[in-house]
């Protein structure tokens, strides 16, 4: 990392663009606790939570598009073990998954067609605290306990389910989630900390013109995706030059657009470029960007020679953190000139 910090100073004194990057962070910030709140804390920060049995109804309402920052109650009930809800296993321990629980609206559920998928990632600093908090292989105890869930509604596990999950509360047994009686307090239009999420055009703007500068505060996926396209047409850009990126390599792409996605490593002969997202797990490529392993540079070739999927299948999963320019690639944002890398454990 110290020759990584000495490449960056060297950037910095040719005089190219100054590094924006930023993090898909918190919505609220209740509880990373263990501990359970009492019924009135909790109904002044839940807002318009939604039944585990409710979620599926509400993914096809909203026309099977995401539903960004909502709240989810349930109780933990098991965890997948493989890629489809088919593979439910309702107990814990030492066989458990570490990357998802499952969620139904009663504690001894054991039918998977009346749970849904929660994704517990690590690619961000919240994600992280609600996974070594909540999965039933380090937390056992977790079993049947009642909790709120924020993250984002969307399609996981051939099901609707919650994805980017960031932040978590232990329900006591005895509240009420009816989302008609649950308020929290307004959130301003104006971001104050780095637990907000942007909520409009200028918030993103000023979001990404505010933070970053460093490793320690890399773009996510989700970032790429839905705020430097906001951020770009606002500034008249193409593209954002140095930027950091962290997040998991899960596939590669066999032609010239993110539609031509291929998820795992199984008979890959590209060389040229791989799939990024927030989740390991991950199987839609609209929630991936394309990252160019190019051969530009001798800083450019050790990247490619070191991420391919031809040569080294077992990077799929990894999580890595990336240095390029995030601009348009394989049809939509992605990174280019990619010229750093380090596999963060």
């Amino acid at each position: 990392m110290a020759n990584m910090k000495t490449y960056i100073l060297l950037l910095y004194a040719v005089g190219l663009f100054a590094l924006i990057s930023c993090e898909k962070l918190d919505f609220t910030k209740p509880s990373t606790g263990s501990e359970i709140m009492d019924s009135t804390h909790v109904a002044e920060i839940v807002v318009h939570a939604i039944p585990a049995d409710s979620v599926v109804e509400a993914f096809v309402g909203n026309g099977n598009k995401t539903i960004h920052n909502a709240n989810v109650v349930g109780y933990i009930v098991g965890y997948v073990n493989g890629s489809s809800m088919k593979s439910c296993v309702f107990e814990a321990g030492e066989n458990a998954k570490e990357t998802n629980i499952i969620l139904a609206s009663t504690p001894v559920e054991t039918n998977y067609e009346r749970c849904i998928p929660i994704q517990l990632s690590n690619s961000t600093n919240a994600c992280s605290s609600v996974r070594n908090a909540l999965n039933l292989f380090s937390n056992p105890n977790m079993l049947g306990k009642k909790v709120c869930l924020t993250g984002d509604v969307s399609t996981y596990m051939g099901t609707a389910g919650l994805t980017g999950t960031k932040n978590y509360i232990l329900l006591p047994d005895d509240f009420n989630y009816d989302s008609d009686t649950i308020h929290t307090e307004e959130k301003t239009d104006t971001i104050v900390n780095n637990n907000d999420v942007p909520t409009d055009n200028k918030d993103i703007i000023d979001y990404v013109d505010n933070h970053g500068y460093d490793e320690t505060n890399p773009f996510c996926v989700y970032d790429i995706i839905h705020y430097l396209p906001v951020y770009l047409e606002s500034k008249g850009g193409i593209g954002i030059q140095n930027v950091f990126t962290k997040g998991y390599i899960v596939g590669f792409i066999n032609g010239n657009s993110i539609n031509k996605a291929i998820f795992g490593a199984i008979e890959c002969t590209v060389e040229t470029n791989i799939l990024l997202a927030d989740s390991p797990d991950e199987t839609d490529y609209n929630k991936c960007i394309a990252v160019q392993l190019s051969t530009s540079s001798n800083d450019a070739k050790n990247v490619r020679e070191a991420l391919n999927l031809k040569n080294h299948p077992e990077n799929i999963g990894k999580c890595v953190m990336l240095f390029g320019n995030v601009e348009k690639y394989m049809g939509q944002m992605g990174i280019k000139n990619t010229r750093y890398y380090e596999f963060i454990e």
